[in-house]
């Protein structure tokens, strides 16, 4: 789990030491998954059931219009939680797709770790 010290930057995890966000992620399932530069992490329109955190690299959300073009919305550095509003909304679809600018690390974890780790 090297990826501890980078989200223990992020505004989620600021007032929590490392050794307890390590202890925290220690007692979920986490998946840690690699991107390549220009691979489609997620689609825009899908279902956002998994919380997804770059922890290395960069990645844009880019939309496509009625018309097909592709509109890029922001760059988002690592470290970053994607979407927390859409993970947590009734209707979690994607208004973006997520693509990875570099080579990406992304740890996911499910709703129902997650919700287990805030209970923590």
């Amino acid at each position: 789990m090297d990826f501890i010290k980078k989200i223990s930057n992020l505004e989620f995890f600021r007032n929590i030491g490392e050794p307890e966000i390590f202890d925290l992620f220690k007692s979920i399932s986490i998946i840690e998954k690699d991107f390549e530069k220009g691979e489609i992490i997620l689609n825009q329109s899908g279902k956002y059931e998994k919380l997804y955190i770059i922890t290395d690299g960069i990645c844009s959300g880019e939309m496509t219009d009625h018309s097909g073009r592709i509109i890029r919305i922001e760059n988002l550095p690592s470290p970053y939680i994607l979407a927390p509003a859409v993970f947590f909304a009734e209707e979690n679809i994607l208004p973006v797709s997520v693509i990875a600018k570099n080579n990406t690390h992304i740890v996911i974890v499910s709703k129902t770790d997650f919700l287990a780790m805030l209970r923590t």
